[in-house]
């Protein structure tokens, strides 16, 4: 005998259960995404970071106003995902561990590197804005990695520490210079067969001067870059777990890549946006 079809108010009755069910895992994953969120944000909800808009005494040729509106747009971004108020305010560039430290803001974004002597009192992020040094090379170089600079001539920076670690030298012929813009104009020149750069430097240039004529044969070979600092308390932790988290995700979603380019700096590392959901701080850049 054929089976029973269930009757058409089993079916519809099945398809509420169905679809309420579903209703409901959407309202608990949300909600236990907001819970966790909040969760890592600091017991106030305003926020004030330390920023010392010259940037000194990092080199960014020139592109000072540029790294202001980057943080400008990363911060907003910040505020928004974590539903805390979150301002700049001027910090000195000669010390403003210190103005962190007498409590004039909460934070503090700063190029001093997390070492073992700022451990004890201070908590580091993730590097957000990398200038590390890069190896730069022609277009048309053969050149695609440290290993590839055996017996070439590379320039590098007389201030540079690099050429004794063992992790990145592999017996190039290594050229000090002074100035960027002089390793540059050799490397053009067929002088040089690469140049280790600042790699913000260098893409400015590149892209300015050379018409795009050279191209970064390496990541960044260290970590110099931006951070962002809070005083070693519950408070600052929770900041920096924030902040960490929610770079993570940018970085994965590939809101990050998108906001470097739309300032004009490079992103160093391929990103891959996902579709796994749509981030509330897509940003439209196709205006600038």
């Amino acid at each position: 005998m054929p089976k029973s079809q269930p009757k058409p108010s089993t079916l519809r009755s099945r398809i509420a259960l169905w679809i309420f069910l579903a209703i409901v895992a959407t309202l608990v994953t949300t909600t236990y995404s907001s819970i966790y969120i909040a969760s890592l944000a600091p017991q106030t909800s305003d926020i004030s970071i330390g920023r010392d808009p010259s940037w000194y005494p990092i080199n960014l040729a020139g592109q000072q106003s540029e790294l202001v509106a980057f943080t400008n747009e990363f911060l907003r971004i910040l505020s928004e995902e974590s539903k805390t108020t979150m301002t700049f305010v001027h910090a000195n560039s000669t010390d403003n561990l210190a103005g962190l430290q007498a409590g004039d803001y909460d934070a503090l974004i700063t190029s001093v590197l997390p070492t073992e002597n700022y451990n004890d009192h201070y908590l580091f992020s993730d590097p957000f804005f990398l200038y590390s040094p890069v190896l730069y090379v022609k277009q048309d170089s053969p050149i695609h990695s440290l290993e590839d600079t055996a017996g070439k001539l590379i320039g590098i920076s007389a201030q540079s520490s690099l050429v004794f670690d063992t992790k990145t030298n592999f017996n190039a012929v290594y050229l000090t210079y002074d100035q960027a813009a002089q390793a540059l104009e050799k490397l053009s020149n067929n002088e040089l067969d690469g140049v280790i750069v600042n790699g913000i430097v260098a893409h400015v240039y590149n892209i300015n001067l050379y018409g795009n004529r050279f191209r970064p044969a390496t990541p960044p070979l260290n970590d110099d870059g931006l951070r962002l600092v809070t005083p070693n308390t519950l408070k600052g932790e929770k900041l920096i777990a924030l902040f960490n988290r929610e770079l993570k995700v940018m970085r994965e979603d590939g809101s990050y890549a998108l906001l470097l380019k739309r300032w004009g700096f490079p992103t160093w590392e391929e990103e891959t946006p996902r579709n796994l959901r749509a981030p509330p701080h897509q940003l439209d850049y196709r205006n600038r």
